[in-house]
């Protein structure tokens, strides 16, 4: 429950920054500019994030993320009810609630260990991971009254749903310890770290094409499909959220399937999940329908699960215990990077060239990264670290 309501959260803002920023601009570059800054915090501090999480426990992280995303929220709500400028509030409440972000994601991760055996690692990611997705079905909806009330409203939302998730880790803390570990935290026992989840040839291979995947993934997902939508719209959220409802219930859908599959060739469902991401992105931009767009999303929202779900399982497996949350880290904060850098090369090619060619190209790439990512991690169990 508190994972969804964070997420809803989050997704709130996602789509509040989007459309603000295309409303006073009309502009996929400077679109592309606001995601970046939104998600800069991820690389930036996500792997301090990590360090503190293998420090001093989950648990602890995650009240203090939400506590200040909700503060953040609260003081962006007074800011534009007094008058300030829309879009630059919210891009600066993202930014915040970003470094609150960075910190957070780590500890999910790292918290599965400590609700085992009662439930096996996969499912666990599958359990977190459909929170996830029920969180960005629910956003759209409040996310549509945009531009028909006050948006510090809609914003108030978003502040409410991370109040849950700090309700839901409090009730947490008092059935799980906080495992805290004295570790060195210079500069050396970092790069020690670094060099060995490095050294696991499966773990390399998916934060390379993590990265890669994300380059691609940023410039269709955050610029270029929200610029075929809001332009199809006329500019209202209507649509841009309703076929980002439509990818959420697709992964929500997924998680369902997954629920079922085995663990043991997590690296194929990687590469399946990469390789239907790329289908969508690639067949999306050729239609101009909104029914079949959405259609769309359910079959990319699923492959989105996949890959979510089953990467963090390989992490899981092959990084060691104490290295679980910075391994998370790396692979968050390549992936954050290639999407950095997705979004504001998306947005500058969006409003030079087509955008339905774009994602025709974006689709053909994704597969070839799919197929790459395949072959570079079977057989996946040869590298497998101790708990």
């Amino acid at each position: 429950m508190g994972r969804s309501a964070a997420i809803c959260g989050d997704q709130i803002l996602e789509i509040m920054l989007v459309w603000a920023v295309w409303q006073l601009t009309q502009s996929s570059t400077l679109t592309g500019l606001a995601v970046f800054i939104q998600r800069a915090p991820f690389w930036l501090f996500g792997f301090v994030g990590a360090t503190f999480t293998d420090r001093l426990g989950a648990l602890p992280i995650l009240k203090r993320a939400n506590g200040f995303a909700i503060l953040v929220a609260a003081l962006a709500t007074l800011a534009m009810a007094a008058g300030s400028s829309e879009a630059l509030t919210i891009l600066c409440a993202a930014f915040a609630i970003g470094c609150a972000r960075a910190f957070e994601s780590p500890a999910l991760t790292a918290i599965v260990p400590a609700l085992q055996p009662v439930w096996s690692t996969k499912n666990l990611n599958n359990l977190l991971d459909n929170a996830k997705r029920l969180g960005r079905l629910v956003a759209p909806f409040p996310a549509m009254l945009l531009g028909k009330t006050a948006t510090f409203l809609v914003l108030d939302i978003a502040a409410a749903s991370f109040a849950i998730m700090v309700t839901a880790a409090t009730v947490l803390s008092r059935s799980i310890r906080p495992a805290t570990n004295p570790l060195p935290t210079g500069i050396g026992e970092q790069l020690r770290a670094i060099r060995t989840i490095c050294a696991s040839r499966v773990l390399a291979a998916v934060l390379v094409c993590s990265a890669v995947y994300a380059l691609f993934h940023g410039a269709a997902y955050f610029v270029i499909l929200p610029r075929i939508l809001l332009e199809g719209g006329n500019g209202e959220a209507g649509a841009y959220a309703s076929v980002i409802g439509a990818f959420a219930f697709g992964g929500i859908a997924a998680n369902l399937i997954i629920a079922w599959l085995p663990a043991s060739r997590s690296n194929l469902m990687v590469g399946f999940g990469m390789f239907v991401a790329g289908l969508a992105f690639l067949l999306v931009g050729q239609t101009g329908t909104l029914a079949l767009q959405m259609a769309i999303g359910l079959a990319g929202g699923a492959s989105f699960a996949f890959q979510d779900v089953f990467i963090i399982t390989l992490i899981q497996k092959h990084a060691a215990a104490t290295h679980l949350a910075r391994a998370h880290a790396l692979w968050r904060l390549g992936s954050e990077l290639g999407l950095g850098a997705g979004v504001l090369l998306g947005g500058i090619a969006a409003d030079n060239f087509d955008a339905a060619w774009l994602l025709l190209v974006v689709g053909a790439s994704i597969g070839l990264v799919s197929l790459v990512l395949v072959l570079r991690t079977s057989p996946e169990a040869e590298d497998r670290h101790p708990a």
